[in-house]
């Protein structure tokens, strides 16, 4: 079996995020590591559960909140997670 969670800490200036959470519906998740230019690596969750998070932490910056989230095996994407690295590899062997 195969399992992908974690959680992640935003910060933003709407409600969209807790709406999402307290419905229940699931999300598309996008992660990434950036070294340099064209050096990328992404991890896509294609059905992404957030719980609702505790109180928020209210910064100079706006409002920080993190959410735990699990993922689901996504009918359309035929799975769960996507990996996809970017380099200046024309191909592997």
């Amino acid at each position: 079996n195969s399992t992908a969670e974690g959680s992640i800490t935003v910060r933003f200036d709407s409600t969209s995020l807790f709406d999402t959470a307290s419905s229940g519906a699931p999300l598309k998740l996008e992660m990434g590591y950036e070294a340099g230019a064209g050096k990328k690596l992404n991890f896509i969750v294609h059905e992404a559960y957030i719980s609702r998070p505790g109180i928020p932490i209210d910064g100079p910056k706006g409002i920080q909140v993190t959410f735990d989230f699990k993922g689901a095996k996504n009918a359309t994407a035929g799975c769960m997670l996507s990996v996809e690295l970017t380099n200046d590899v024309e191909e592997y062997v």
